[in-house]
């Protein structure tokens, strides 16, 4: 089955608005705009994977975003 990069009637082949379309995961039933036919529609996600980060300890940010060692290494110099 080929998945479609938009939502789209499958019998009047009306392309639905992003706005409007099922985002949501698993199985929606919906009607036809344009024809008032009803059809099922069910998003599919990939799963990629997970973005790991450690928290600093001191400020409770993401390491990435931390400047808790930059802070110390200034007050240790002056």
């Amino acid at each position: 089955m080929d998945l479609l990069k938009t939502q789209q009637c499958p019998y009047c082949d009306s392309i639905v608005e992003d706005c409007r379309a099922e985002w949501e995961e698993g199985n929606h039933a919906v009607e036809c705009d344009s024809c008032n036919k009803k059809y099922q529609v069910a998003p599919v996600y990939e799963f990629k994977g997970f973005e790991v980060q450690k928290i600093c300890d001191q400020c409770n940010e993401v390491e990435e975003d931390c400047y808790c060692d930059v802070e110390e290494d200034e007050n240790q110099t002056k």
